[in-house]
């Protein structure tokens, strides 16, 4: 039997053999590069699981940014759905709007191909060739059935011009995408092909198509759909563009190529300027889209493959093991080969121990061993588990405590089970739970062990390692919350192996969408079917095993059924997404898109789900004497400061640094020395001189008898942070500079409006300090009359969930000065996501106002009756109007683009032009008269002016030149010429002898002292005796009263024939006074309109005929020729005012009158460009009192006037044509106010009535002016209601019906205005489509007392009823008026009684009281 001595002695013996340290040596060797093995192996696998993560969300990027193109591609076709006829302008704004550069980045070119049949082929390129395409053709050549020619194109570049007039059609891959898209009703994309715009056919590109179908064609088959094919919208991409687009901001992990449909070299469609040559990882993704399969090949770059894997680098745990078996070696030959130094080994053993300690002790987390049955007896622990739990260390090792009573009961069965079954079969576990501290906190721990087993495979112990991750699972909950928040359900969702759904999560808006709590969907995801449309729920369901058995994405968009019968629509996206246990889950949302269906954001859920636990032993490690000389450092703190180990080794650490830290360092050195741990942060001097700043984690050690022996650190490389610390400072004090200099007004509001933030230029621009805008409300600098607006505005801009917004508007300076500034806005969050109010920029854009205002002046003044053409400065033809067209004959087409000479005869030599191009650049006007020549070669006279256009720098840019046609004018110099100073029908003097006798007869007065006498003369309806029995009898007439005029005139008057029925008598001689001059005068006009009366005989009939005459007096030159025949003139139709065949003299008023009537036209032009005109609301009542509409009615609000009558500028406005810009103004505002009430619960019902004049009703062009201000305003036409006059209708019925039917269609109503006051037809009446009759004040103001008037409102009322029509009436005053109509069944009224007509302040106010004069009426 073996005694403990005899053991003690045997073992002695054998640990002091020299080949026992050796055999120890290798077997510690062995199992240090076996771990270091499966550490590498551990790394590969997770470097590969998150290149495969990062390989899905390269794809999932892909096919989003596809599908927002494809949107908007749809928006296109949409143009052509609502209105077939869409022009090339129109294309062209619609893109612009898009903007191409943000929406669309990569797109080539975004247009329309025309279907042309054979038939029409030389019709449509000759359309185009007229438009200003000269040289256009349907390209390539050939006959072919059916072509599909690229019509529109934008943007409209030199290189996408090449595209026009291509027929894709005849290229067969292009065509096999028509085919598709055209046969399905959906988007198709092409093949790989080469883009005509392209000089490099090489250059890879695709095509997508959209259908587009001509209305109102049944489209139920493919037949039929190609039968009523219009043409498509498509879009054109550079695949090396688009992907640049799209992947414009790609992680620099992975580099992605393209192939279509398979992976070969012709198929390759994109590869990476510097794709990796061989990449470590690499994996093959499909990306479907538009019926068509793209392969990408996503490829891990070197360099990359490791970053963000995390874990132990296997070069640490080789080195660790090594230090420690090259350790326990010097231990074993220090005890054989020399015993009595034992006691120095132990001393440097305990050294060692408070190394391991200290490394073990930064590690940021808890370090563990414990043993492989419940209750789990933890064997070690690190001291941080008093940091995590409140509980010390001790306590827990000594059986005091047991850590798995701190896990949560909820918990605490599931991580029992993680650890039994890592140890059932040999694997690593990690698990998640919550612990109660000592404090009574929850803090949540990630936890990771690994078992350990004997020989025989017995469970020995677990190592492993707690985390505190109560951080993250906070941000984590904070998440949720947020989704929960979303308008849009966020869920995820996998189909388990046996198809089972399993809804992992889905956010609270679940119930909103689906009726279904989030618990209950959880729960039985199987509910969540029922609500599925019928006719989608199988689709869906194939959508969703598809999906889920080929990993691709899921985009669908599906019907939702409700009990109360209603139904919504939905749309699911999502992407598969790897989850922590290493399965597939689908993660996405659902939105509501009943109004819109389409998605305008996408969830994105967090990359990584864990941080990357930063191991200490990758950091810089020194370890120091108590001389602090270094005695060990780690390869990375050598490479941290360029330094080999031998370089380092013995030298101080002082000698690493700069001189201008060595004494704040030997502060530092003296506070380690006391044995008080240390983090804070040094500079360190490398070996090249450079800087590099360290993060340092300090602990002293001691020896056994307490005094200082060296210290240990560890070492963070915090250079980068450092700069970044400068590079923010610098960036925020750059972002500070931005914004006090910056060209536009910048500022922040609270979310009570008042402004918190302003820069320089704000003040600026407000004509104030900046001090004097903080802290005053932001509407308080707008204009007073849009205040109100912007204040409900801005409130609802912080109420929704509206993102941003971009407006214009007219501000407020303090000295009463306004400016139209561009205000965008959007909401303001701060560094954690809360809402701080709004930030606006405002972009003073009064300039570009009076531009765009300058730019419509100018555009009308291009379509007067003179011929315009503009040149460049090298004289080539940039535009010319349609008067230039129709004096030369030559088209538009025609002239753009070639020399004035063109137009050039054989009348003007070469000194001609000399002469008139030298004025030209000497004055930069030239006007005078020139012989052109037309297209068919005849050659005219003209009157050119020539105006050069100058830049701000002096430059000429343009040329402008006006011209008319002066053939007829020359024609009738030669004719006065021939003719000299006589009429040729009546030989009486003509206008030129009478102006110059008048000439003599007011010099003679101005000699005598006698009065003198003009008679202007007109026969009183001569047009209808013209009309009725032709001009040959109305020249007869003529000859037949200048004969009478002359017989009746005394001897040395003049009689002259001014043209048509007008004749004027110039009467001299008269006496001196006025008065007895006047009574000459009447006389002699009594008796010329005795001589004028008798009829006439003229051939078979007997005609009468009247005049009217007019006088005016005159002595001397106090005025002037033309002013005594426009006075003359203004006499006689004061006569034929007073009932014809009369005579009037001229009366000083009668001037007056029409100088009032000018000035008011003047500044009536003035009022539309100073934006004068306003409008005023009066509400209209239902027979209970409630508002249900308003009359928008215009007032004019003039500076000098005050508020002027409508009585008064409506019929002028009528007169001069200056109507239509009104009343296009007036639906434009009607329009935007309707569309701000939308967002009022109180008015968003509210109709606006709006009177159209008949001049602005009757432009060919009403119809689509309308449909266009209801598209850009965003007006809901069904709240808008045209009031029209019944004399507007009369005139053309057919025209009226068809107008009223096209507006009625998009769901404008009509009411007929003034009903019984005009023609009052039942039979146009029957025919209109109206909606709404109207019953005139008139009829109403007398309605009590006047039985006429009572029965012709009971008629008007029972007239609209059988008609189906609603009646309203105007003008109600008082209550009985409105009882008695109200009694005879009017359903509607408005007037005095409710309220008069309003401002929008005073309407809203208004409104608020609820009309309380409709309430109290009996």
């Amino acid at each position: 039997m073996i005694t403990v001595s005899a053991l003690r002695t045997h073992l002695k013996h054998l640990f002091s053999r020299p080949a026992t340290a050796w055999v120890v040596l290798a077997i510690t060797l062995a199992l240090t590069l076996l771990l270091c093995q499966m550490v590498q192996h551990a790394s590969r696998q997770r470097a590969q699981e998150n290149f495969l993560y990062q390989a899905k969300q390269q794809q999932q990027i892909i096919v989003e940014r596809l599908n927002d193109y494809l949107q908007q591609l749809r928006g296109g076709v949409g143009l052509f759905n609502a209105s077939q006829d869409v022009s090339r302008d129109e294309w062209r704004l619609y893109i612009q709007s898009l903007g191409l550069a943000e929406t669309l980045p990569g797109a080539q070119a975004i247009g329309f191909a025309r279907h042309v049949t054979a038939q029409d082929k030389a019709e449509f390129e000759q359309a185009r060739r007229a438009e200003g395409f000269g040289d256009f053709r349907i390209w390539p050549a050939g006959a072919r059935e059916h072509y599909f020619s690229v019509d529109y194109v934008e943007p409209l570049s030199a290189i996408n011009r090449k595209a026009l007039g291509y027929d894709g059609y005849s290229e067969p891959i292009r065509r096999a995408a028509m085919q598709r898209a055209a046969a399905s009703g959906e988007v198709a994309m092409s093949g790989r092909i080469g883009l005509v715009q392209d000089a490099r056919p090489q250059q890879a590109g695709v095509i997508v198509y959209l259908p587009v179908y001509r209305q109102r064609q049944p489209l139920a088959t493919a037949q039929q759909r190609q039968q009523a094919l219009y043409g498509f919208v498509y879009g054109a991409f550079r695949i090396s563009n688009l992907m640049t687009g799209m992947l414009g901001n790609t992680p620099p992990e992975v580099d992605i190529r393209l192939y279509d449909q398979r992976v070969t070299a012709a198929n390759l469609l994109y590869s990476p300027d510097s794709a990796s040559i061989a990449p470590r990882f690499s994996t093959d993704l499909p990306i479907d889209f538009a019926g068509h399969r793209w392969i990408a090949r996503i490829s891990s770059r070197p360099g990359q493959e490791q970053a963000n894997v995390g874990g132990m680098p296997p070069g640490l745990v080789l080195a660790i093991g090594l230090t420690f078996n090259l350790l326990l070696f010097a231990v074993l030959l220090g005890h054989i080969h020399h015993r009595r130094e034992q006691e120095q080994i132990a001393c440097e053993l305990r050294a060692s121990r408070d190394r391991f300690s200290a490394l073990v002790e930064n590690v940021p987390g808890v370090v563990f061993r414990t043993n492989c049955a419940p209750p789990w007896q933890w064997e070690f622990i690190s001291r941080p588990i008093e940091s995590t739990s409140g509980e010390p260390a001790e306590r827990f090792l000594s059986g005091e405590l047991r850590y798995i009573d701190m896990v949560h009961p909820d918990d605490r069965q599931a991580t029992e089970d993680a650890i039994a079954h890592a140890i059932a079969t040999h694997t690593s576990y990690e698990a998640e739970f919550r612990i109660t501290d000592r404090e009574g906190r929850q803090r949540w721990v990630n936890a990771r062990g690994v078992p350990r087993y004997d020989a025989q495979g017995n469970p020995l112990c677990i190592d492993g390692m707690l985390l505190d991750v109560t951080a993250r699972r906070q941000a984590e909950q904070e998440l949720r919350t947020l989704t929960d928040a979303l308008p849009v359900a966020v869920y995820r969702y996998r189909r388990e192996r046996d198809g089972t759904p399993n809804l992992l999560y889905v956010s609270q808006q679940v119930e909103r969408l689906f009726g279904i709590s989030a618990r209950d969907a959880m729960a039985d995801p199987v509910r969540l079917f029922g609500h599925i449309h019928p006719d989608d729920l199988p689709g869906f369901l194939e959508a969703d095993r598809v999906a889920s058995e080929t990993l691709t994405d899921f985009s669908r968009e599906i019907r939702v059924l409700f009990g109360t019968g209603g139904e919504r629509w939905l749309y699911l996206n999502s992407s598969p997404q790897p989850m922590a246990d290493g399965k597939i889950a689908y993660v996405g949302f659902v939105e509501d898109i009943t109004e819109r269906k389409q998605a305008d954001c996408l969830l994105q859920e967090s990359e990584d789900r864990y941080r990357r636990i930063v191991e200490t032993a990758s950091e810089g490690i020194w370890t120091m004497d108590a001389e602090h000389r270094t005695t060990f450092v780690n390869q990375a703190m050598t490479q941290m400061l360029g330094y080999s180990n031998a370089e380092m080794l013995g030298r101080r650490i002082d000698e690493f640094m700069f001189d201008d830290d060595l004494r704040n360092h030997a502060e530092q050195l003296g506070t380690g020395q006391q044995g008080i741990d240390q983090r804070y942060e040094h500079r360190f001097r490398r070996k090249d001189g450079s800087e590099c700043w360290c993060l340092i984690s300090a602990t002293s050690l001691h020896d056994e008898h307490g005094q200082f022996a060296g210290s240990f650190a560890m070492f963070s490389e915090i250079t980068a942070i450092k700069h970044t610390e400068e590079q923010l400072a610098a960036r925020e004090s750059l972002l500070q500079q931005i914004f006090d200099t910056s060209s536009v007004a910048i500022f922040l509001v609270d979310k009570q409006g008042v402004i918190t933030h302003a820069n320089r230029r704000m003040a600026e621009m407000f004509h104030c300090r900046q001090e004097q805008l903080i802290g005053t409300p932001y509407v308080a600098h707008v204009h007073p009359k849009e205040r109100a607006l912007s204040q409900q505005r801005m409130q609802a801009l912080l109420d929704s969930d509206i993102g941003n917004v971009d407006l214009e508007r007219r501000f407020w300076r303090e000295d009463g000065s306004e400016f139209w500034g561009n205000l965008t806005g959007r909401r303001f969050y701060d560094v954690h996501g809360n809402e701080h109010g709004l930030l606006g920029v405002i972009a003073d854009v009064t300039e570009r106002h009076l531009a765009e205002e300058e730019l419509r002046i100018a555009a009308t003044t291009f379509q007067i009756q003179d011929g315009i053409m503009v040149t460049d400065a090298a004289g080539v033809i940039l535009r010319v109007n349609p008067a230039f067209t129709e004096t030369t004959g030559y088209s538009a087409a025609e002239a753009i683009g070639r020399d004035p000479s063109l137009l050039r005869s054989s009348r003007n030599d070469a000194n001609f032009f000399r002469n008139m191009w030298a004025e030209l650049l000497q004055h930069g006007k030239w006007q005078g008269e020139l012989w052109n020549r037309r297209k068919n070669g005849e050659e005219y006279p003209e009157w050119l002016t020539i105006t050069a256009v100058k830049d701000k720098n002096g430059q000429v840019t343009h040329y402008v030149g006006a011209f008319h046609d002066i053939t007829e004018r020359k024609a009738a110099e030669e004719e006065i010429r021939s003719l000299a100073f006589y009429d040729p029908l009546t030989r009486l003097p003509n206008r030129r002898l009478l102006m110059d006798r008048l000439q003599q007869g007011l010099a003679a007065t101005a000699r005598s002292g006698n009065h003198g006498a003009l008679i202007f003369i007109d026969l009183d309806n001569f047009k209808t005796l013209n009309d009725t029995l032709g001009h040959d009898v109305g020249d007869q007439l003529l000859v037949a009263v200048a004969r009478r005029l002359q017989a009746g005139v005394r001897e040395g008057d003049t009689v002259a024939r001014l043209g048509g029925d007008e004749f004027v008598v110039m009467l001299a001689g008269l006496q001196e006074s006025a008065a007895d001059a006047a009574a000459q005068v009447e006389a002699i006009s009594h008796k010329i309109i005795s001589e004028l009366n008798p009829p006439y005989q003229l051939g078979k009939h007997e005609l009468r005929s009247t005049p009217s005459l007019g006088i005016a007096l005159f002595r001397g030159h106090d005025t002037g020729v033309e002013e005594l025949l426009k006075r003359a003139d203004m006499a006689m139709y004061q006569a034929k005012a007073a009932g014809r065949n009369t005579l009037r003299f001229f009366d000083p008023a009668m001037q007056a009158s029409i100088n009032a009537r000018a000035i008011m036209e003047s500044e009536m032009y003035r009022a539309i460009e100073e934006r004068e005109f306003v409008l005023h609301y009066q509400p209209q009542v239902d027979h209970t009192g409630h508002c249900i509409g308003v009359e928008a009615l215009l007032r004019w609000h003039s500076p000098k006037r005050g508020m002027v009558s409508p009585a008064e500028f409506i019929p002028l406005a009528e007169e001069t044509g200056q109507i239509l810009p009104i009343g296009h103004w007036v639906l434009l505002q009607a329009c935007l106010q309707q569309v701000a009430w939308q967002a009022d619960p109180a008015t968003e019902r509210l109709v606006i009535a709006v009177n159209v004049s008949a001049k602005q009703f009757r432009l060919p062009v009403f119809v689509d002016e309308l449909r266009n201000l209801i598209r850009h305003t965003g007006a809901n036409p069904a709240r808008l209601k045209l009031e029209l006059t019944e004399s507007m209708l009369v005139g053309d019925m057919d025209d009226a019906i068809v107008k009223m039917g096209a507006l009625q269609g998009l769901g404008v109503s009509f009411a007929l205005d003034d009903f019984g006051t005009g023609y009052s037809s039942l039979a146009y009446l029957k025919q209109l489509p109206l909606d709404q009759m109207k019953i005139d004040r008139s009829f109403v103001r007398d309605i009590l007392t006047d039985p006429n008037d009572a029965a012709i409102c009971r008629a008007v009322i029972a007239l609209g009823k059988s008609l189906g029509l609603h009646v309203i009436a105007e003008g109600v005053e008082t209550a009985s008026q409105w009882r008695f109509l109200r009694d005879e069944g009017c359903d509607e009224a408005q007037g005095y009684l409710f309220a008069r007509p309003l401002p929008l302040a005073e309407l809203q106010q208004w409104l608020q009281r609820n009309t309380p004069a409709a309430q109290t009426v009996p």
